[in-house]
């Protein structure tokens, strides 16, 4: 009985050790973060002039001329993820073939006509996500601000593929592009991409190596 106790107090100690070596860097999740600030009164100019609003870029259309009132125009922005001191580090895991596992976007906007019911936000080169499927629209001029993962919104959610095809490109790698339209003005946005952990997969066969021996010594 003795001897078992303490072959069980060995199994726990070489348990508790693998641990600690293998999984606190290797296991763990990596986060970046990118942020652009906009800003809640833009320039206005005419098509087809642009507006610059902070990091972002507003445009109209030929019909309705006057851009940066919020009202039927779009905003486009990059995330520059390049700037996070985690980027070297987490582009590296991901193009060893680490997935996302999440894509938090938290938007802050100004609706500033009735029509931003129908309004849209997207990466660029991916599928549009209307407003009404993934938050509550409040009353014209309210500022508002709502936050959604991207691959998980039950509407036109996106892939972790889709996502690290666009942010590994070679021509733009740590960029992604974001479009908005058309009702509202976007005075912030921020983007949070986390990776999975990785397998430990060290762990489970050393686990499965001494439980083994352990049932050897119990026969």
């Amino acid at each position: 009985m003795k001897r078992t106790k303490l072959f069980s107090l060995s199994i726990v100690s070489i348990l508790a050790l693998t641990g600690a070596i293998v999984s606190p860097q290797g296991a763990s999740a990596l986060t970046i973060t990118s942020t652009v600030e906009c800003g809640d009164n833009p320039s206005r100019t005419i098509h087809p002039n642009t507006a610059i609003n902070g990091d972002c870029t507003i445009g109209g259309n030929s019909i309705e001329r006057l851009v940066g009132d919020g009202a039927d125009e779009w905003t486009v922005w990059d995330f520059n993820f390049t700037e996070d001191v985690g980027f070297s580090s987490f582009l590296d895991v991901v193009n060893s073939g680490r997935s996302l596992e999440s894509a938090l976007l938290t938007l802050t906007a100004i609706p500033k006509d009735r029509l931003i019911t129908g309004d849209v936000v997207r990466i660029q080169g991916l599928p549009r996500l209307r407003l009404t499927d993934i938050t509550e629209i409040p009353p014209l001029h309210q500022p508002f601000t709502f936050s959604i993962d991207l691959l998980t919104t039950t509407a036109n959610p996106y892939t972790s593929e889709q996502i690290l095809d666009k942010f590994t490109d070679p021509s733009h790698t740590g960029v992604l592009s974001m479009h908005y339209q058309d009702d509202a003005i976007i005075s912030s946005a921020k983007l949070e991409l986390k990776t999975t952990p990785e397998p430990s997969f060290l762990f489970g066969l050393l686990g499965v190596s001494v439980l083994g021996v352990w049932k050897q010594k119990m026969k």
